[in-house]
């Protein structure tokens, strides 16, 4: 006697619940494409991922090998394989990195799709759009007297690892004169910045 494997009924279940399944991720994929910077702090060296609308990718970091892919395992989707643009200092690391994705550029860009991009020193980088600019810190400031001069209340928002020890309150007070806003990261915290278009 031959008994059905599968039937007609279970097929045209499995494609509709395929159609629709298709039609939620489609939908999140449109109503998700705004440009983001990623912030993800670890041993108080923070790693920036920025996205544009285009699905393209900036890795900036001079974390651990380990604390940068935990962050791109976290922030990107798990089929992509490839960042557009990478900034990491150490070589070594960026070959570490290049075994697990395919690194299209190795300099940072001047700009990134809507977003323009300074690197004003090797832990500083200054994000502008026409409405706002940030600046991150990727390790805590030396001094709180010298993360000042980098900010001059020209930014909207100030980006760094939060600070365990007793300068990080002279640090808020000397910044919040400036006008900007200060958010400090946790450790093993992350922080989405959706970019106003």
């Amino acid at each position: 006697m031959d008994t059905e494997v599968i039937s007609a009924k279970q097929i045209l279940v499995i494609g509709a619940l395929s159609s629709c399944m298709l039609l939620i991720l489609t939908a999140v994929t449109f109503l998700n494409n705004k440009s983001e910077m990623r912030l993800c702090n670890e041993q108080s060296k923070i790693t920036i991922i920025l996205r544009n609308t285009k699905n393209e990718h900036v890795l900036i970091s001079n974390a651990s090998v380990k604390n940068i892919l935990d962050c791109l395992g976290r922030e990107l989707p798990f089929y992509k394989r490839s960042i557009e643009y990478v900034s990491i200092e150490d070589a070594s690391k960026r070959e570490e990195i290049a075994k697990r994705y395919h690194i299209l550029e190795t300099t940072l860009p001047a700009s990134f799709g809507e977003l323009s991009i300074e690197k004003s020193s090797t832990n500083i980088f200054r994000f502008t759009h026409e409405r706002e600019s940030d600046i991150v810190f990727t390790t805590i400031p030396s001094s709180p007297f010298r993360a000042v001069q980098y900010i001059q209340g020209e930014f909207e928002t100030v980006y760094m690892p939060q600070n365990s020890s007793n300068s990080q309150g002279l640090l808020d007070k000397l910044i919040a004169n400036t006008g900007s806003k200060l958010r400090t990261l946790k450790n093993g915290e992350l922080y989405v910045h959706r970019i106003s278009l």
